[in-house]
């Protein structure tokens, strides 16, 4: 964006090549996705739940969020309790929040349990803890989000995204040798995501173990991306 008179105006190539970053730079980090097959078997999503959450979460893996944030709208006003786009929504107040306020965000995270403990759907319980901690552990709330992360895991021990999680909070508090006891447990289950040694690596340099960025550290990265390519 830049200023033109009393009149701002988009630098649409800007845009694009900052897009571009972002994109970059998320699939940088290190994500442990458990396995389509599995999630979809467990959730229990009808079809059509399924196939717009596939088109949603496509959207938001590319970055473009407030195409995501509209197509949700719609799908939540027909559909005000699908857990697929419940759980979407918890994730898009996780994105990339630049007042650090996740209140939107842990509210659809506790809707998604109060409404996944009443149809008895163990996967969005789980689902909905891991994104209460990831929310809290953004707040700097670290012992509430661990506790979180710890439940999450109890109800399922052979589902990734909380240990996941585990193994990012302890690497964050700079408990390594705790982290990667919790490697260790995933690479049990997943043995074909990662080698040891490469997560230990992006441990060691600090790299985010989930796929969500404290969004103060993610937008430095971009913007000294940016001003580097400006240079060249």
């Amino acid at each position: 964006m830049r200023q033109h008179g009393a009149t701002m105006v988009r630098d649409e190539h800007l845009d694009e090549r900052e897009r571009a970053l972002r994109i970059e730079l998320g699939k940088r980090t290190v994500c442990a996705e458990a396995r389509a097959d599995r999630e979809y078997q467990v959730a229990l999503d009808t079809e059509y739940a399924r196939q717009m959450g596939d088109q949603i979460s496509k959207l938001m893996r590319e970055e473009r969020l407030e195409e995501a944030r509209k197509l949700l709208a719609q799908e939540l006003s027909k559909h005000p309790r699908e857990l697929r786009f419940l759980n979407l929504q918890t994730l898009v107040g996780l994105y990339d929040h630049p007042s650090g306020d996740f209140s939107e965000a842990q509210k659809y995270a506790r809707l998604t349990m109060e409404i996944a403990v009443e149809k008895g759907n163990s996967h969005y319980q789980q689902t909905a803890l891991c994104h209460m901690g990831i929310a809290a552990q953004l707040e700097g709330k670290t012992q509430y989000s661990l506790m979180m992360y710890l439940a999450a895991y109890s109800i399922d021990k052979s589902y990734i995204v909380p240990i996941q999680n585990l193994a990012g909070w302890y690497a964050t508090q700079g408990q390594l040798e705790d982290a990667m006891l919790w490697i260790d447990r995933l690479l049990e289950i997943s043995p074909d995501w990662q080698t040891r040694n490469d997560i230990i690596d992006y441990l060691l340099k600090d790299e985010a173990i989930n796929n969500l960025r404290k969004h103060k550290r993610f937008v430095e990265e971009v913007s000294n991306k940016i001003k580097s390519s400006k240079r060249k």
